[in-house]
């Protein structure tokens, strides 16, 4: 509990600071984040910038910032403290749904590929073995949680399979670990340490569960920017998709960072590298949008009434 009280008054006090600073400066000053400090998609590209300074070059004055999870992200977007983001798209339309004041923008057109890992001395070998298991999540009514209900529907299993919200990514590998948990539902980015250790393999991804047209990762941005300040909208999404080119055109440069900035081996980093490919257009494709909105109102990510489609995106910034 005191380490709850604790996350949370630092969330505030970083809220009433950041928000101050951004009303502060006026038209000047944006603030830009991601969500999670050591996801890969998110530090890289930010690393990038600083070094290359797309961001000033074009005659912007960005503050861009890391949190340590996606839900500080999201206090920091209802209060008004940060302009735009990266997030993951089913939790972008949750957001949306659920009253945050913002729109998907873009479409970065990377994957976060989710996969069912067991220990690697697991007897558990093809997704029809998990039958009468315990599968960890994160938490209840995550995206996670969702993957597990549509795999087990698709396999036929949806009585056969038990879930548990583990309270958080730590605890939950701490729990596939221990063998309190069978398997875990989760990114091969958050995985890809114990992987390339040997401590789990996948057995199963939901990329092939998941309807064709589909969005991982996007851009969002408040609604009050997309009005007022449309063209720093453009240039950050810009500045950002340079920062991302340059990432994947020089393996070598992300290597170094993920072995500086992570600690990752040298194997280890060379790994993940091919994972490092965003799209070439960000732009949006409805159709994908469509089947997100439907995949978490299905799978009842939300419970208020479907947002429209058009509530949820904008193509208008990217080409």
């Amino acid at each position: 509990m005191k380490r709850v009280l604790l996350q949370a008054i630092l969330v505030a006090a970083f809220l009433v600071v950041s928000l101050g600073s951004t009303q502060a400066d006026g038209q000047g000053k944006v603030v830009f984040s991601v969500p999670i400090k050591t996801n890969v998609l998110g530090l890289l590209p930010g690393l990038a910038l600083e070094e290359k300074g797309y961001w000033k070059q074009m005659g912007l004055n960005v503050e861009w910032i890391a949190f340590g999870s996606g839900r500080a992200q999201r206090d920091a977007l209802a209060a008004g403290a940060v302009n735009a983001s990266t997030t993951l798209s089913t939790g972008a339309v949750v957001g949306i749904a659920r009253g945050l004041p913002i729109i998907i923008v873009a479409d970065m057109k990377v994957r976060t590929d989710f996969f069912v890992w067991v220990r690697s001395g697991s007897p558990i070998k093809q997704p029809i073995d998990l039958k009468g298991k315990k599968i960890a999540v994160p938490r209840k009514g995550s995206v996670a949680q969702a993957y597990v209900t549509v795999l087990a529907r698709d396999l036929g299993l949806e009585k056969d399979i038990g879930i548990v919200g583990s309270g958080g990514v730590r605890a939950a590998v701490a729990a596939l670990r221990k063998g309190a948990v069978d398997a875990m539902m989760i990114s091969h980015f958050v995985m890809a340490r114990l992987k390339y250790q040997g401590a789990v393999r996948a057995i199963e991804s939901m990329r092939k569960h998941l309807p064709g047209e589909w969005m991982d990762n996007v851009i969002i941005a408040r609604r009050d920017i997309v009005n007022r300040r449309p063209d720093d909208l453009r240039k950050m999404i810009r500045g950002w998709a340079l920062a991302a080119e340059f990432v994947r055109s020089n393996p070598n440069w992300a290597v170094q960072k993920m072995k500086t900035r992570l600690r990752y081996s040298e194997g280890l980093a060379r790994e993940i590298v091919p994972f490092l490919s965003w799209g070439k257009s960000w732009k949006i494709d409805p159709q994908a949008v469509k089947n997100l909105r439907d995949f978490v109102v299905e799978y009842g990510m939300i419970k208020k009434k479907r947002p429209k489609i058009e509530d949820l995106y904008t193509n208008k910034f990217v080409s």
